[in-house]
């Protein structure tokens, strides 16, 4: 991977939050700290979209739900 774009949405859909991802000292992982304060509520979306070397590009969205 070369870079890896993260982007917050709240519950309506409205972007919260965009930012790149930071790579690791190992070379594999990467790590997003947000800029704002985020406490979204269930129904918020966390996307990442990777991006590798030939420029493909493969996504990841993780919706929140509420604590049980």
């Amino acid at each position: 991977m070369t870079a890896v774009l993260v982007e917050i949405y709240d519950a309506a859909g409205t972007l919260h939050e965009t930012g790149s991802a930071t790579q690791n000292k190992n070379g594999l992982d990467w790590t997003y700290t947000t800029q704002l304060n985020n406490s979204l509520p269930a129904g918020s979306r966390i996307k990442a979209t990777a991006t590798d070397v030939t420029g493909n590009e493969g996504s990841l969205e993780m919706m929140m739900k509420a604590e049980e």
